[in-house]
This record gives structure tokens, C-alpha cells and sequence, in this order.
């Protein structure tokens, strides 16, 4: 089975073009699916984030907005957060692809923001980056609920620049073109990829 990454800034239409595969009968697995499931049912997990983040755990639930104020700045903060998460979010990740793999799929998508930061990447065969400009980056998150600067200066430092993940990326889509024109662009892109990897 092949495995495309899909990645690419806050507010670039990750989510909004992950679910358009869904709907075309694409397999899509969403790390921030898993890392949300993780962080309500790992109780394992949230017990190790109990220790080291007592601010952001409560009643057992994981609250990630305060997570990731805690985080902000901190580099070692960060660090210990990852050191923390990250085999318990791969381990499920890899799960999920091996099932779609059972089910018959030949190609899923893992869709992931942080797919360069978490060297998840190499779980790829190839990768697609979407982004769009700052001013629509800013436009478009502040649609969103519960949107702060504090929130958005966090989830913005989190990542790499679009730039740089442009060119780790094998194929980039400036994403403020219509859902169906977006639509195409990957279209074409998975007729050359299979092209060649026939």
C-alpha cells in the first residue's frame, strides 16, 4: 500500500480537502484524529501528562489548549511533551495504516501538520504540502472558534515555514484556489504518481 502525506500550515484546508477524499472513497488517516483519541482514551498517556503537565490535565481529561500555552517558548517543555507523546501517537498511527492495508486500500493518506516536525515523513512515499499566504493564513484561523493571538501565535510557532516544508514536499498546491480546483491539482498528481510507481 502506498502512503501520501498530506501537510501544511495552520489553516491551509488540511481538513476541508481530507474530507473530499473521504467522500471520493480515498482512506484517510488523521494524526490529529489519533493524537486527540490518545489524549481521551490512552489513559496511560494522560497519566505521563498528569506528571509533567499538571496545568493542562484535569479530571483525567486532557485539556489541549492549555497544553499548548504551557508549551509556548519552552523549548524543553516541548521536548519532554514529544519525548512523551510521540510513541504512543506513531504506535497508533502505524496500527491504523496496517488496517487500512488489511481492508484492500492501495493508497492512504496520512494527513498530519507537524508531518515534517515529527518525522513522520518517512512513513511516506510521497508528500503533498498545501499552504496558503499569511494574510489568508490569519483570515482563516480567526474563523475559527475560540481563536486568540496567544492560540495562534502557539500553533503558528509549532511548525516549520511554509517555505521550508515547500521544498522538503514533492508536490505543493497554493491552496486558495475553489475546493474543486484543489481537487484537480491532486488529481493529477496521483496520475503521475502512479504513473510512476506502476
Amino acid at each position: 500500500m502506498y502512503v501520501i502525506g498530506l501537510t501544511g500550515g495552520l489553516a491551509a484546508g488540511k481538513t476541508t480537502l481530507s474530507k473530499r477524499l473521504k467522500q471520493k472513497g480515498y482512506a484517510v488517516v488523521d494524526a490529529d484524529e489519533v493524537t486527540a483519541d490518545q489524549y481521551k482514551q490512552n489513559y496511560e498517556l494522560i497519566n505521563e501528562l498528569e506528571q509533567s503537565f499538571p496545568n493542562a490535565v484535569h479530571d483525567h481529561q486532557v485539556n489541549q489548549s492549555e497544553l499548548g500555552i504551557e508549551i509556548s517558548g519552552k523549548p524543553e517543555k516541548l521536548q519532554k511533551l514529544e519525548e512523551i507523546t510521540y510513541h504512543y501517537i506513531l504506535e497508533q498511527i502505524l496500527a491504523e495504516l496496517q488496517q487500512k492495508e488489511k481492508e484492500g486500500y492501495v493508497l492512504t493518506f496520512l494527513v498530519a501538520p507537524l508531518l515534517f516536525e515529527t518525522n513522520l515523513g518517512g512513513l511516506c512515499h510521497a508528500i503533498i504540502c498545501l499552504y496558503t499566504s499569511e494574510e489568508e493564513q490569519r483570515r482563516r484561523a480567526f474563523l475559527r472558534a475560540g481563536m486568540t493571538e496567544e492560540k495562534f501565535s502557539v500553533l503558528v510557532n509549532r511548525q516549520w515555514p511554509a517555505d521550508k516544508k515547500k521544498k522538503l514536499a514533492s508536490y505543493s498546491i497554493c491552496n486558495e484556489c475553489s475546493e474543486e480546483k484543489t481537487e484537480e491539482l491532486i488529481d493529477s498528481f496521483l496520475k503521475k504518481f502512479f504513473e510512476t510507481h506502476a
